[in-house]
């Protein structure tokens, strides 16, 4: 059987993170939800305690701590065995807050106003890169040792 892709979700919106978990749950096989917060801190900690193999990270986090800019430039400071692939989700399209979270460590940035934009969007894509983001795992794990 092949390895489904661990998942952090980072989001603020209730809505959102029902949409993207209902798409989740339709694709056991692909996906496993290992936590949800809408806190930068809490999602630093759940990245150090369950090493997820992505994280969807919404850069507004409004109604929830932090930001996603903080939880990326913590992630950027500390060493850890292993940094999982980093999906943005953001409201914000402004191209230097877009640079910003690159250069922090963003792996690909998905802005919700675009006109295809929703959570089997978000699941595709990375349905889609999931043997490149496992195979990335796989060669920081050995690289680490």
């Amino acid at each position: 059987m092949e390895k489904v892709l661990e998942l952090l979700l980072v989001e603020d919106d209730t809505a959102a993170c029902k949409e993207i978990v209902d798409v989740i749950d339709k694709n056991p096989d692909t996906f496993k939800l290992i936590g949800i917060t809408n806190n930068s801190l809490r999602a630093f900690q759940y990245v150090q305690e369950n090493y997820p193999d992505a994280v969807i990270l919404d850069l507004e986090l409004h109604h929830g701590g932090g930001d996603g800019l903080e939880f990326l430039k913590k992630l950027q400071e500390t060493k850890i065995p292993y940094t999982p692939f980093i999906l943005v989700t953001t409201n914000n399209i402004s191209t230097i807050t877009h640079t910003a979270a690159r250069e922090l460590g963003a792996d690909f940035i998905m802005t919700k106003n675009q006109e295809n934009y929703s959570a089997e969007s978000v699941l595709e894509f990375l349905k889609l890169t999931k043997s490149a983001i496992l195979n990335r795992k796989a060669s920081d794990k050995v690289s680490a040792y």
